[in-house]
């Protein structure tokens, strides 16, 4: 077998599939999954494609489509398209069909929407009300401006970005409240001025312990490979960020 030969077409399906898709080495090939389900198979052989897909994918040349028995008979499973051939063009454009075919995975789109949405379980943080939070006369100019940033970046799913801006607005924040309260910290830390925070009755403790949690160590966008791995961190700045511009207000 021409290992080199099938190791070029394997590096361009995984091109084609990018982050999309798992993928796991077999004996004959390389199968690729969305989650548990296995959407499609790259089977080993000397020269071109040879992949079976277990969703349906468009007719073309090189293609077979075979009935459920026929599938059954040989121990296929789900495969019943079956592509062999050796145009790029062809085998890139029936990976992205089966791509396209599957759903965007989304916690709740956008994170953020204008609607109360649920949360763990309860009522979550909405953009109507952060509005309306962001109304009030007292905040500093900087954060409402900084928040109306964060909000366009949440709906751009830049959720890496997003973190990193909503931590700058929490910083901010803490700073506001100490000079809202007359607090002199201007040799403290951050930590330290949020357990002053607590300590002087303005945050909870359970808020003090959120923020905590939240900034053991600096957020940045290499701490994440892919912006679905940053959007739960997304989601908790949100709630804290809701929370902390109610003590604000």
């Amino acid at each position: 077998m021409d290992e080199q030969g099938f190791n070029h077409v394997l590096q361009e399906v995984n091109a084609w599939v990018g982050m999309r898709l798992s993928s796991s080495e077999v004996s004959d090939g390389v199968c690729y999954y969305n989650g548990r389900e296995k959407v499609f198979k790259l089977v080993r052989q000397r020269y071109g494609y040879h992949l079976q897909f277990n969703l349906p994918v468009s007719d073309c040349e090189g293609l077979r489509i075979l009935t459920q028995d026929e599938a059954r008979a040989k121990k296929l499973g789900k495969t019943r398209w079956i592509y062999r051939g050796f145009s790029n063009h062809t085998a890139e454009e029936l990976v992205r069909q089966v791509l396209a075919s599957l759903p965007r995975r989304r916690v709740i789109d956008p994170a953020m929407s204008r609607d109360i949405v649920t949360f763990y379980g309860g009522p979550g943080p909405n953009f109507r009300e952060i509005e309306r939070l962001l109304g009030k006369k007292t905040l500093p100019p900087e954060v409402v401006e900084l928040l109306h940033r964060a909000y366009d970046l949440l709906q751009e799913h830049k959720y890496v970005d997003f973190v990193i801006k909503l931590k700058q607005g929490v910083a901010i924040l803490v700073a506001f409240l100490f000079e809202e309260n007359n607090l002199s910290g201007q040799e403290m830390s951050f930590k330290e001025k949020v357990d002053q925070l607590e300590t002087s009755g303005i945050i909870s403790p359970s808020l003090r312990e959120e923020i905590n949690v939240l900034f053991v160590r600096e957020t940045s966008a290499q701490d994440y490979s892919s912006q679905e791995k940053a959007y739960p961190l997304a989601l908790l700045l949100i709630v804290l960020m809701s929370k902390l511009l109610k003590v604000c207000a």
